[in-house]
């Protein structure tokens, strides 16, 4: 049975720029150890030339083939699963590498066991953010990779800084360019409304005054969602643990609690006046009742001050690409 009808490969408009190097799943972005792999390939023609020939030809069909498929990310995965067929072959590419920089690099080992050592740990632990869906293959950006990169803790901002985007699946399924996130544009729902919160959260006042909006406004289509900028000061974010709280109560049950700690965005300055967006979808279950709320939390020492909210209901409205090609 063959369960593939309405996908195709388009063999025309291979994707193999993206399929290499892309944050959406790039192969040799999220397995660097196959770089060194077919850098060894190279190298081997010493011990057999046409088996080298022969490795180097199946390597550039099997790029080609794999990413002429419409889903050339290959879903929610980690890396691109396909290439895993031809990893038997490249592991002799490895060993080729290894060879060739023992017998030709001065001081070889010196360098190369922590460079290994380096790429297992990555591989480790993106395996671990996969397992915990931080790093989710299919909706991946250069933000969320690099706050991703060698960091055995998962940041809490990622889905609310909008650091996810959501795949075009209907054009690429057409062979077609994605109307992407970037190429929106954004509509208010509402003017903006501003809450002016001067106030100073510390350890003896470690819950800051919350803003609260009532379900009747919070009812989105699925292109629709919250955003809300918050302007605030910390001296050290790492000492002073500033959360930002937002939940959904339905009376007194929760619908939704989400906590982001300021400390794991790596844009905030310290000593500075910070102005951040987030982007928060409302749960199911809103209704007349549930109470929008936000505010925030000093967990730690120090001290954090808050200017002023700015939030805003907007929707999204997709642009075509300028080009099919």
């Amino acid at each position: 049975y063959y369960s593939y009808a309405n996908e195709a490969f388009y063999w025309l408009k291979p994707h193999i720029f993206d399929g290499l190097f892309s944050y959406r799943n790039g192969w040799l972005l999220y397995t660097p150890l196959m770089i060194l792999a077919i850098f060894g390939l190279f190298k081997i023609s010493r011990i057999d030339r046409e088996w080298q020939v022969g490795a180097i030809v199946v390597l550039i069909m099997h790029i080609y083939i794999t990413f002429s498929w419409w889903c050339w990310y290959y879903g929610d995965s980690l890396s691109i699963r396909p290439m895993i067929d031809i990893y038997p072959l490249l592991s002799f590419g490895v060993a080729g590498f290894i060879s060739w920089a023992l017998r030709y690099l001065k001081w070889a080992p010196l360098w190369l066991i922590p460079l290994l050592g380096l790429i297992l740990f990555n591989n480790l632990n993106q395996v671990k953010q996969y397992n915990l869906q931080a790093l989710d293959g299919s909706r991946m950006t250069k933000s969320a990779f690099w706050d991703l990169f060698l960091n055995p803790d998962i940041p809490s901002h990622l889905e609310l800084a909008n650091c996810y985007r959501e795949v075009d699946t209907d054009r690429l399924r057409l062979g077609l360019d994605e109307r992407v996130n970037y190429d929106t544009s954004e509509i208010t729902m509402w003017i903006d409304t501003i809450y002016e919160v001067p106030e100073v959260i510390n350890s003896s006042n470690p819950f800051g005054k919350p803003i609260e909006i009532q379900g009747s406004s919070l009812k989105l289509t699925n292109d629709q969602f919250i955003e809300l900028s918050a302007d605030f000061l910390s001296s050290d974010f790492d000492i002073s643990k500033a959360t930002l709280v937002f939940e959904f109560n339905n009376n007194e049950q929760q619908l939704q609690y989400q906590a982001v700690e300021l400390e794991d965005i790596r844009s905030l300055r310290d000593h500075e006046w910070n102005t951040e967006s987030f982007y928060i979808r409302p749960p199911k279950g809103v209704s007349e009742v549930t109470v929008f709320k936000v505010y925030f939390w000093n967990r730690g020492k120090g001290e954090t001050r808050v200017r002023s909210f700015s939030i805003r209901k907007i929707g999204v409205e997709y642009s075509e690409p300028l080009h099919d090609q």
